[in-house]
C-alpha cells in the first residue's frame, strides 16, 4: 500500500530543476605584468576545472591580443593547458577561455610585456689592423666581448679567417670579457673576425685585415715637404709631409716617428691608408735636422732627413687708445704701438695699419726701441676694427686689434622762429622744420641758445616769453642737435625782428545811448599800447549805413528819428593801426513841447460863466510828427470828469479851484503838459443887503474884495463860516 503511493511520485520530473555550474580558468604563466626578453618562445600555461563535467569534455582556447593563438583543445587529465607563442616586442594581452558541453564559459586574463634585448659587442684589440707577419710566426689574437643582459661565461665566442679554418681554435673568455687565443696563420691576406652571440641569439663581430708572407721586405719612406732651408714660425710649428709604404703590410701597421738633432724625439705619427703622413712638429728656435723613421713589424727600418730653421714672428701691441673707444666723426685718433722681434732689429720691421671699414690706412716702421705712433683721420662712421700688423724680414707677422667706434654726428636741422613777424605780445617759439638725422638711427635732442641784438640771453628753451622782448630787437636762436651719447652735431640758426605792436582798443561806446535829433552823439574810446606809444583814434561815422562827413569824436547832425548811427573807432600809435571796433545807437523819438494854455473867463462866477480852456501857443515836434492834445480838468485837485475844452456853468460852485491840463502827443510819446487855473467866484450881491463889513480870501492870485451877505449865526456855507 505504501509502495504504490510512492511510485508515482518517484516516476515524475515535475518540479525538479537541474543547475549547470560553468567551468573555471586560471592563467599560471606568464605572471600578470611579467617582462620577458625578446627572441624567445613564450609558454602560455593555465589550469581549468569544472565540477559538473569531465575535463575531457571541456574545450580550451588561448587568445593573444584578441587573436586565437592555439587551436581549441581539451586540457590534460589534470586540467593543465599549454600554448607556445612568439610575440613581438611590446605589451600583450592573454585570454584563456574554457567552455563545457553546455557551452557555459569560464575565462581568465592577464598581460605581459616583451622587452627588447641588447646585442652583444665585440672588439679586436690585437693584432692591429693591417699588421704583417712572416709565415710560421705565432700570432696572439686578443679581443673584448660584452653583453648587457648576459655574463661573459654565457656568451658564445669564436674567430674566423677568410684564409684558413679557425673553428678548432682554443678560445679563452675571462669573466671580464677578455678573449685570448694563439695560432700561426697561413700565407695570404686575412680578413680576421671575432664573433660573439648572446643567449637571445643576437650577435656582433669585429674584423681587421692582416697579411702573412713567406719573407719580409723593408719599408720605404720619403719627406715630401718642406724643402731644405725652409724657415718656419716657431709659434706655428713645422708642417711636415711624408709618404711611407711597405710591400708586406698596410701603412697603418708601420711604426712612424719624428726626431730632431736639436730637440730629440718628437713623437709618433700615423699614416693614412695611402701612406700619407701629415705632422706639425713643435720645434724650438734655431736650425734643425729633422729625421723621419719608419719601422715594420719585423724590425726593418727606413729613414729620411730635412734641414729647416725655426724662427719667431715679431710681436705688436697697441698701447693706446684702449679698446672700445668711441670718438665723434672728424676727431683725429692718436694710436701708439710697440713692436718687437727676437732676431730682427725693431727699426727693420714694417708696420701696417688698416680698418675693417676703410681698408689700409698707412704703413711705417718703429724706432730702434720698437715704438711707433700714427694718427687716424677721416674714418668713416661706424664700428671699426683697427688692425695693426707687423712683419719681419723673414716674412713672419703678427697682429693686434683695436675696437674703435666713430660716432656719426646728427645732421643740421632746418629751423625757424614762429611767428615770423612777432610783436612784443608774441611768445617766440623755435620750430624744427626738418629734424636732424642721426647716422646710427639714435634719438636726437636739441639745445637752444638765444641772443637779442647779438647779446646772449638767459633763454635756453625752445620758447622766449613776450615779456622778454622789445620793439625793434633782433632775436636769433641757435639750435644744436645732440645725439644719445651727448655729442653735438652741426647747429642751425634763425632770426626775427620784433615788430611794433598795434594799439588795442579796450572800450568803444556812444553817448547818449538813446539820442534824439537835437542831441550831439559822442564816441567814447579807450586803448592800450604795450610798447608805451601814444594812442590816438580814427573815427568813421555812418547813419543807416551811409557814411557821414564827420571824422571827429562827435556827430552833431545829419540823423533823424529811427536812424542807426554807428561809429567805427580805429586806434593808432606810431603810425600803426590796431584792430577797429564799432558801437551804434538808434535815434529815438523826441516828444512834442508843452503848449501854452489859458482859461476864460479869468474871473468866472459860479452858475454864471462856463469855463473855456484855450491853446494859446501850440506844441512843436522836432521830428515833424503830427501832435494831438488830450484835455483833462480837475476841480480842487480831483478829476472833474470833463474831457472837453469847456466846463458848463452849471458844473461850477463858488470857491472851487479849477485847473485845465492840455497834454500833447505825437505818434510815439507824450510831451510835457500845459496848464491853466481859475477860482470860481460866488454870485454878486446888492450892497444894500450888507449887514456888516467882512474880508474873504477866495484863493491864490485872486483879488480880495469885500462882499456882503446875510449872516445867520451858527450856519456855514460854501464860502465860509460867519463871524
Amino acid at each position: 500500500m505504501l509502495l504504490s503511493l510512492l511510485l508515482p511520485a518517484c516516476g515524475s520530473d515535475d518540479g525538479i530543476q537541474v543547475h549547470n555550474t560553468g567551468p573555471e580558468a586560471t592563467i599560471v604563466e606568464p605572471a600578470d605584468g611579467a617582462s620577458l626578453p625578446e627572441g624567445q618562445p613564450v609558454a602560455l600555461v593555465g589550469v581549468v576545472a569544472d565540477i559538473d563535467d569531465p575535463l575531457a569534455d571541456l574545450v580550451v582556447t588561448w587568445r593573444l591580443d584578441g587573436v586565437e593563438a592555439c587551436a581549441p583543445a581539451a586540457p590534460d587529465a589534470e586540467g593543465n593547458t599549454r600554448c607556445e607563442v612568439e610575440p613581438a616586442v611590446g605589451s600583450h594581452d592573454v585570454t584563456l577561455v574554457v567552455t563545457d558541453p553546455e557551452r557555459a564559459p569560464g575565462q581568465a586574463s592577464s598581460s605581459f610585456t616583451v622587452v627588447e634585448t641588447h646585442a652583444p659587442s665585440a672588439e679586436i684589440t690585437a693584432p692591429e689592423d693591417g699588421a704583417h707577419y712572416v709565415a710560421g710566426t705565432l700570432v696572439n689574437l686578443e679581443g673584448v666581448v660584452a653583453d648587457y643582459e648576459d655574463g661573459a661565461a654565457e656568451l658564445t665566442v669564436w674567430w674566423e679567417s677568410t684564409v684558413q679554418d679557425l673553428s678548432e681554435l682554443d678560445v679563452v673568455v675571462d669573466s671580464d670579457g677578455t678573449v685570448t687565443a694563439s695560432t700561426t696563420l697561413e700565407v695570404g691576406a686575412h680578413a680576421l673576425s671575432l664573433h660573439v652571440q648572446d643567449t637571445d641569439g643576437k650577435t656582433a663581430s669585429d674584423t681587421i685585415t692582416l697579411s702573412v708572407t713567406e719573407g719580409n721586405s723593408p719599408p720605404t719612406c720619403a719627406i715630401t715637404s718642406p724643402a731644405d732651408g725652409t724657415i718656419f714660425n716657431v709659434e706655428d710649428g713645422a708642417a711636415m709631409s711624408a709618404t711611407v709604404a711597405d710591400p708586406d703590410q698596410a701603412p697603418g701597421s708601420l711604426d712612424v716617428s719624428w726626431s730632431s738633432d736639436r730637440d730629440g724625439d718628437l713623437g709618433a705619427a700615423t699614416p693614412d691608408e695611402a701612406g700619407l703622413v701629415e705632422s706639425v712638429l713643435p720645434l724650438s728656435l734655431g736650425d734643425h735636422t729633422v729625421t723621419l723613421a719608419v719601422q715594420d713589424t719585423e724590425g726593418e727600418l727606413c729613414t729620411d732627413h730635412v734641414a729647416i730653421r725655426m724662427d719667431s714672428a715679431p710681436t705688436v701691441s697697441i698701447t693706446s687708445p684702449s679698446g672700445g673707444t668711441v670718438v665723434d666723426a672728424g676727431v683725429p685718433v692718436e694710436v701708439a704701438v710697440v713692436a718687437t722681434d727676437a732676431t730682427d732689429p725693431e727699426d727693420a720691421l714694417v708696420v701696417t695699419w688698416s680698418s675693417s671699414i676703410d681698408g689700409v690706412l698707412g704703413t711705417g716702421s718703429p724706432d730702434s726701441g720698437g715704438d711707433l705712433s700714427f694718427t687716424l683721420t677721416g674714418l668713416s662712421v661706424g664700428a671699426h676694427t683697427i688692425t695693426v700688423e707687423v712683419e719681419d724680414t723673414a716674412g713672419f707677422s703678427s697682429t693686434d686689434h683695436l675696437s674703435l667706434t666713430v660716432n656719426g654726428l646728427p645732421s643740421a636741422p632746418v629751423v625757424s622762429i614762429e611767428p615770423a613777424s612777432p610783436t612784443t605780445e608774441d611768445t617766440l617759439t623755435a620750430v624744427i622744420d626738418t629734424p636732424s638725422v642721426d647716422p646710427e638711427g639714435g634719438a636726437v635732442s636739441y639745445s637752444y641758445a638765444w641772443t637779442a641784438d647779438g647779446d646772449a640771453t638767459p633763454a635756453v628753451s625752445a620758447t622766449v616769453p613776450s615779456s622778454s622782448t622789445s620793439k625793434g630787437q633782433v632775436w636769433e636762436v641757435t639750435v644744436t642737435p645732440i645725439d644719445s651719447r651727448g655729442s653735438a652735431g652741426t647747429a642751425a640758426t634763425a632770426a626775427v625782428t620784433i615788430q611794433d605792436s598795434p594799439p588795442v582798443l579796450t572800450t568803444v561806446s556812444l553817448s547818449p545811448d538813446s539820442p534824439r535829433v537835437d542831441d550831439t552823439i559822442t564816441a567814447n574810446a579807450s586803448a592800450t599800447d604795450v610798447d608805451g606809444d601814444v594812442v590816438s583814434f580814427l573815427y568813421a561815422w555812418t547813419v543807416d549805413g551811409i557814411a557821414a562827413p564827420a571824422t571827429g569824436a562827435s556827430l552833431r547832425s545829419g540823423f533823424s528819428k529811427g536812424d542807426v548811427v554807428e561809429v567805427t573807432v580805429t586806434p593808432t600809435a606810431d603810425g600803426l593801426d590796431g584792430d577797429s571796433d564799432t558801437a551804434s545807437v538808434t535815434v529815438v523819438n523826441t516828444p512834442p513841447t508843452a503848449p501854452v494854455v489859458s482859461i476864460s473867463p479869468s474871473d468866472p462866477y459860479a452858475g454864471v460863466d462856463p469855463l473855456t480852456c484855450a491853446i494859446d501857443t501850440f506844441s512843436s515836434d522836432a521830428d515833424g510828427d503830427d501832435v494831438t492834445y488830450a484835455i483833462a480838468w480837475t476841480v480842487d485837485g480831483a478829476d472833474a470828469g470833463v474831457t472837453g475844452y469847456t466846463v458848463p456853468r452849471t458844473a461850477t460852485s463858488p470857491g472851487e479851484f479849477w485847473v485845465c491840463e492840455v497834454t500833447p502827443s505825437d505818434d510815439e510819446d507824450t510831451g510835457e503838459s500845459g496848464t491853466a487855473s481859475v477860482v470860481v467866484l460866488g454870485d454878486p450881491v446888492d450892497y444894500a443887503h450888507i449887514q456888516y463889513p467882512c474880508t474873504l480870501s477866495l484863493g491864490p492870485d485872486v483879488d480880495q474884495d469885500v462882499y456882503g451877505w446875510v449872516y445867520e449865526a451858527g450856519v456855514t456855507d460854501d464860502v465860509g463860516e460867519g463871524a
